[in-house]
């Protein structure tokens, strides 16, 4: 570690001791002229030594317990340098590098509020150093406070306009907020200063997408992935948009790549997930309960994964499988909701509908917006042929699925059975609009 105290300050350190000289015996003044030849020179445990022999004497001078904790800092000696600044500080010492220190201590303490005091407290002696203010605005940040995080920033941002970090990290606080048009701006400076920095081109895109300029947006991608064909992000990133505009085969290739050469920055297990809903609506079932498997078998904790199998194996009718995989989601997260709405379908068709009922109450315990609980419930009281009651569940189901085609067919089924006709043939069309397969299914039912 650099030696905290520079040239400067010992000049000025060396008049206090002159000063200090006439009001201390012979032996001390011997002790502090010790101890500042054995500092300059770096050997701090001598230093240490005649700082202390010179403190029992002279046990007001703040200044000594400062260059003492250094000393202890510079040896590594951290809890005696602290008490050794803490002194200093109540004695009335003020020091811009004394507080970095302190606050540096606290911030590896994980003391994020006794750092930020000592890094506030050196901002108030220098102003215009950028560095206790970014150190503010990442302890905030890490915190999830990004107005404050972002407020610190901007004032570094203030005093040190073309540093590129920062112009990243107040894009970072914007984009988080959903202030995306400020983010790209922050983003393209910050990639203007340092075009090295592929991650500044990456937010770049990311922010392009929310802007809903995919076509830059792609184009930033491939140009990240021709400078760095190692980037995992942006390979996953245009996985992602293919998938989302329907182009599967080009997104299972994205895909690819990314487990290829995954990195640190993008979970392989949440790849496998994706690439497996892919191939389930490409209708490759074997590669998707591959790749499922695959998720599961490299963290076993994965609850989402042991769901995704559970909503296959309930679609293929393998309802026993499928309430196992649930059952092995509820004893990883019994607050799953999904997993308890999958439970309690299953337990509807095999006519178990107490128990079905059951698991429902309990998704929407834990999850009041889950759609499966709500159109599990509505289906419940179409059983007691309570259509009021079950409408009411369908109604709020689909508040949360718009599209959502059964809800609105069973819905459809609760207005005719209250005969409301034409509130009937209203969901019936929008329920062959969201699943064409029930045409011939309710077309007799609608009135024209």
């Amino acid at each position: 570690m650099v030696k905290v105290l520079v040239f400067f300050a010992l000049i000025a350190l060396s008049v206090n001791v002159q000063n200090t000289f006439c009001s201390i015996d012979d032996s001390s003044a011997v002790s502090l002229k010790k101890a500042m030849d054995a500092y300059r020179n770096d050997d701090f445990k001598t230093a240490i030594e005649y700082f202390t022999a010179y403190l029992n004497v002279a046990t007001m001078h703040d200044e000594v317990y400062y260059l003492r904790g250094n000393s202890y800092l510079q040896l590594k000696m951290y809890d005696k340098a602290m008490s050794d600044f803490d002194k200093a500080v109540q004695l009335g010492y003020k020091n811009y590098k004394l507080f970095m220190s302190m606050a540096q201590y606290y911030k590896d303490k994980n003391s994020p509020s006794e750092a930020i005091k000592y890094y506030k407290k050196a901002a108030e002696i220098d102003n215009s150093s950028v560095e206790p203010y970014v150190e503010i605005g990442y302890i905030y940040y890490n915190q999830g406070k990004n107005d404050e995080a972002s407020e610190y920033f901007k004032k570094a941002l203030q005093l040190n306009p073309g540093y590129p970090e920062l112009n990243f990290s107040v894009g970072i606080t914007s984009y988080e907020q959903a202030q995306y048009d400020e983010a790209l701006e922050h983003f393209k400076t910050a990639y203007f200063l340092d075009t090295s920095k592929i991650k500044y081109a990456y937010y770049i895109s990311k922010t392009l997408f929310k802007l809903t300029d995919s076509v830059e947006a792609v184009r930033y991608l491939k140009n990240i992935i021709v400078n760095d064909s190692s980037y995992a992000p942006a390979f996953y990133e245009l996985a992602e948009y293919y998938s989302k505009v329907k182009k599967y085969d080009t997104a299972v290739i994205f895909y690819n790549k990314v487990l290829k050469k995954p990195g640190s920055e993008v979970s392989v297990t949440q790849i496998y997930r994706k690439r497996s809903e892919i191939y389930l609506i490409l209708g490759l079932d074997s590669l998707a309960i591959k790749d499922i498997d695959m998720a599961i078998f490299l963290n076993p904790g994965d609850t989402i994964s042991y769901f995704r199998k559970a909503v296959y194996n309930y679609r293929v009718g393998l309802d026993s499988q499928a309430y196992l995989d649930a059952d092995k989601v509820l004893r990883l997260d019994p607050n799953f909701s999904a997993a308890h709405s999958m439970k309690g379908m299953i337990n509807f068709r095999r006519d178990k509908f107490l128990d079905a009922e059951t698991e429902f109450d309990k998704a929407l315990m834990f999850n009041p917006k889950d759609s499966i609980a709500l159109f599990g419930k509505g289906l419940i009281f179409m059983e007691k042929d309570d259509y009021q009651g079950a409408f009411n569940y369908f109604n709020d189901c689909l508040k949360v699925a718009t599209k959502y085609a059964a809800a609105y067919e069973n819905r459809g089924i609760c207005y005719f059975n209250m005969g409301k006709y034409k509130q009937a043939t209203y969901d019936f069309e929008k329920a062959i609009k969201y699943d064409p397969s029930l045409d011939s299914k309710l077309r007799p039912f609608m009135v024209k």
